[in-house]
């Protein structure tokens, strides 16, 4: 959607890895009429695209679900910023280089173009079966437990705590 049209030139209008002109005049005639745009940039804008969507995707949720997503990518990355460029592109290097031990920054950077256009197929097929929450439903069971556990603290505060507060105030004032 909005993303996706804010991004740089397609693919096809990426300059050869080693820079060199094509061989043939048209060809050399074309590529110098398009803009020519490294795999890195593009890869790089690709991922601040898909982080900027993530997060706008998360910020139409409830308040409490962004900021329990922000704490689990804390938990699961080690990070608050886990899908940075340098991050992602050292990922996808170790990634290629369990498959290929030569990977070139091209090779790497369009990995990362090509990642940041899929979708977790994990997530799609889960997503499919769930009927989509509404906001109010969201939360509602975001908030659900987590109030019914103060209810259950108050509860036996004062039905446990509170009463034997009392009885020890008054045996040591006696």
């Amino acid at each position: 959607r909005r993303h996706r049209e804010t991004l740089v030139p397609p693919l096809s209008a990426l300059a050869p890895a080693n820079g060199s002109a094509s061989a043939s005049g048209a060809d050399a005639a074309n590529a110098s009429s398009e803009p020519q745009v490294s795999a890195c940039s593009l890869a790089e804008a690709s991922v601040r695209e898909r982080e900027s969507a993530r997060v706008e995707a998360r910020l139409l949720g409830s308040a409490g679900l962004h900021v329990a997503l922000v704490i689990r990518d804390l938990l699961v990355y080690g990070s608050l910023d886990p899908f940075s460029f340098d991050r992602m592109k050292r990922q996808r290097r170790a990634k290629l280089a369990k498959q290929n031990s030569s990977v070139t920054e091209d090779e790497v950077c369009l990995a990362l173009v090509d990642s940041s256009t899929r979708t977790n197929k994990a997530f799609d097929e889960m997503a499919e079966l769930a009927e989509p929450a509404s906001y109010e439903e969201e939360t509602l069971l975001m908030y659900f437990w987590p109030c019914s556990f103060l209810v259950f603290v108050a509860y036996v505060a004062e039905g446990v705590v509170w009463p034997w507060a009392r009885l020890v105030k008054k045996s040591c004032s006696d």
